[in-house]
């Protein structure tokens, strides 16, 4: 059960994965009006996978989503107080050139807090797997 949820939420990661590429060199090469665009479109979808994701917590039967739940509410305080303290931060000095720095600066880090994340799902994963063949080899063990 474990290695096709898994797999499927894969290719979901894989097309993220695609269309966060695609944008981060629309960032690095397309004009000021088109950049705009793009983070007015990656708002608009992280607002919806927001929605859609407290949505599919909310109603899932598993007693461990009504933690989950309060966590993911947890997890986007936190987002948001961070990213108030980055808007602050970055808009002290008058030079727009060390502004613009610190925003680049503060943008690598925050996708290293990403691949951080991503580390510890897969972490979560490689335990459900591990939780999955337990399983299974006791289920073998009680036929034999």
């Amino acid at each position: 059960m474990v290695e096709g949820i898994l797999s499927v939420k894969m290719r979901e990661m894989e097309s993220q994965m695609d269309r966060l590429r695609k944008r981060i060199r629309i960032c690095e090469a397309a004009p000021s009006d088109r950049i705009r665009e793009e983070a007015d479109e990656l708002r608009r979808e992280c607002m919806q996978e927001a929605v859609f994701l407290q949505n599919r917590l909310q109603h899932t039967k598993a007693a461990v989503s009504c933690g989950l739940a309060e966590s993911y509410r947890e997890m986007e305080q936190v987002i948001g107080r961070a990213q108030e303290k980055i808007k602050k931060f970055a808009v002290i000095p008058e030079d727009t050139e060390e502004i613009a720095e610190r925003k680049i600066l503060l943008a690598e880090y925050a996708l290293d807090f990403a691949m951080q994340a991503a580390d510890h799902a897969l972490l979560a994963a490689f335990d459900a797997r591990e939780a999955q063949l337990s399983c299974q080899e006791k289920e073998k063990e009680k036929r034999v």
